[in-house]
């Protein structure tokens, strides 16, 4: 499908001129991911096929390192080694000299597929000339990006850079675009700074850290930020029907039309705090926790909640809020942009509170 730069119609691709302003410069658009560019190609689509090529090659290549080449051969060695011993040494009654020369190739036997092992792994760890190439090629049209302000369009470029070659030189790239999409994001948040810890607390705009106990539920997330160091991700979730210390676990259910998701989050002693007589839960989630919390915060599905616990068997159910799990979508794409760690799954996150004017 063809697309007019100027008035930004799409029409036939046998047409030599746009049919609304009759210009002739024209730009594609892509069928699959419905991106707009110059060329042959989408770009994104090709970041995409290169990035899913390259976990595939780091998974076969993590698989071949992990097997050990020649076994049966080391095998028979192991056994044949001590008949390998000169016979002189053995008339002679030289049992320490022996000794020292079984303990020697026994030990050579175990340490040979180790370190065979390590250089195999080091040596295919060195990109291809072709990935090298392809990284180069991702990364110009991720400047490109950058230039024309499409920062979530340079950003999935360069992870996808980074993927093909992890030498390429990303790091200002990436930094770049995630401080400029997490400018446009600080609208929609409140910062709070501890000076004396040397962390800022960042929360969800109409939020700050506190309960409002006469709502009917309250869900949120922070974000604690320090400098040079990975930011610190918390759930709040908080249920006015149950007394306090009365639950300890709280099961998240999204429905799908195919196969409802189900999420467990369990929360210990320690992990909560208490505020007059009510009793809430302030967990800290790791990148692998907030996947999973993500997943059951889909827009436009219905989150069913269940707090319960594990002796006492009291429950309590409520239904998400669509306000409350935007909020907490909202605070996951934040914490990725202020992570070191790249994750290309939270970049659909990040466009919906940030649209990318190239729309990719």
């Amino acid at each position: 499908m063809k697309h007019c730069p100027y008035c930004h119609t799409d029409y036939a691709p046998g047409e030599n001129r746009c049919p609304s302003c009759g210009a002739a410069q024209a730009q594609t658009r892509c069928g699959r991911c419905d991106a707009v560019f110059d060329g042959k190609q989408c770009p994104a689509c090709a970041a995409e096929a290169a990035a899913e090529a390259a976990r595939q090659q780091k998974a076969l290549t993590a698989q071949q390192a992990n097997e050990t080449p020649g076994c049966g051969a080391i095998f028979l060695l192991f056994l044949l080694a001590p008949l390998g011993v000169p016979w002189m040494w053995l008339r002679k009654k030289n049992w320490k000299m022996t000794a020292k020369i079984v303990l020697t190739v026994v030990l050579a036997i175990i340490w040979i597929p180790s370190i065979y092992g390590v250089a195999k792994k080091g040596i295919e760890s060195i990109p291809k000339k072709e990935d090298i190439a392809q990284a180069n090629e991702v990364l110009e049209a991720a400047w490109a990006a950058f230039e024309e302000n499409g920062y979530l369009a340079a950003l999935k470029h360069a992870e996808a850079a980074k993927a093909l070659n992890p030498r390429a030189d990303t790091a200002v790239l990436i930094g770049s675009c995630k401080n400029a999409l997490l400018t446009r994001m600080d609208s929609l948040v409140y910062k709070k700074k501890d000076a004396m810890e040397g962390i800022t607390w960042i929360y969800p705009k109409g939020e700050d850290g506190t309960i409002d106990t006469k709502a009917e539920s309250v869900f949120y997330a922070y974000i604690g930020a320090r400098k040079d160091k990975e930011p610190t991700f918390r759930f709040i979730a908080w249920h006015p029907e149950l007394p306090p210390v009365s639950w300890d676990n709280i099961k998240f259910l999204c429905q799908y039309p195919e196969e409802d998701v189900i999420y467990n989050l369990s929360v210990s002693y320690s992990e909560q705090k208490r505020i007059g007589l009510s009793k809430y839960a302030d967990v800290p989630l790791g990148s692998q926790k907030r996947a999973s919390l993500a997943s059951v915060m889909e827009k436009g599905r219905t989150t069913d909640v269940r707090f319960s616990h594990y002796y006492y068997k009291d429950t309590a159910d409520v239904t998400m809020t669509e306000e409350q799990k935007a909020a907490i979508r909202m605070m996951l794409a934040y914490c990725y942009l202020l992570s070191d760690t790249p994750d290309e799954s939270y970049i659909a996150l990040v466009r919906e509170f940030v649209p990318d004017p190239l729309g990719r």
